[in-house]
């Protein structure tokens, strides 16, 4: 207990905030395999304001203690989580998408073979889908990819993986697979023309 000057002093609320690099969690969001990187925790810890009994008479502080938040407080918090979360969701969205395009390329993996197979026997790639012996570009699909086919463009062999209209991605946006001669072997660039390059794998990100 000490003398309080005739008033009652009150220990403001503290607030103690840990982000731990959410913002470069959101970005470094894994392409195929596991969950979106928002794995660090985010902390916000709001310690309650603290105020002690004064004996008006005497200005002496003591006795029982009353704590609460106050409105603006709260208030912080709020506005503190609701941007956390619109970052989130901005980030999460880049991921599905990133990972759609990703399990095209995934798609077309029995396609490339038969290209280099083609390749192997006949020292030339194939024009067509017929004519590497597979199904019929629009055949060769699933909820995200509307089909893959073998081109001539830019270079013979090409691979076109064609997307389904979702989110920032438009019907007909692609990755081009293009195939470089390598011995008996195909080895395999990875492009596109239409996508942004935040979409792409790493392996198809032009530095």
């Amino acid at each position: 207990m000490h003398a309080c000057g005739g008033f009652c002093r009150a220990q403001g609320p503290r607030i103690r905030i840990n982000l731990k690099s959410a913002a470069a969690d959101i970005q470094k969001s894994p392409v195929i395999s596991g969950q979106p990187a928002f794995s660090r925790v985010i902390q916000v810890t709001l310690m309650p304001s603290r105020s002690q009994r004064c004996d008006p008479r005497t200005g002496i502080t003591g006795g029982q203690t009353q704590s609460g938040y106050g409105v603006i407080d709260l208030l912080f918090v709020l506005v503190l989580i609701v941007i956390l979360a619109g970052f989130a969701a901005a980030g999460y969205a880049e991921y599905t998408l990133r990972a759609r395009v990703s399990g095209g390329i995934i798609l077309a993996a029995p396609v490339k073979l038969a290209v280099a197979e083609y390749y192997s026997t006949r020292n030339t790639f194939p024009v067509s889908n017929s004519m590497a012996g597979i199904a019929a570009p629009e055949d060769i699909s699933d909820r995200d990819v509307y089909s893959v086919t073998i081109t001539t463009v830019p270079v013979t062999g090409t691979i076109v993986v064609a997307f389904k209209a979702r989110g920032s991605v438009a019907q007909g946006d692609s990755v081009l697979l293009i195939p470089l001669k390598y011995y008996k072997s195909v080895l395999w660039r990875c492009t596109s023309n239409t996508l942004i390059q935040q979409l792409l794998p790493a392996a198809c990100r032009e530095e």
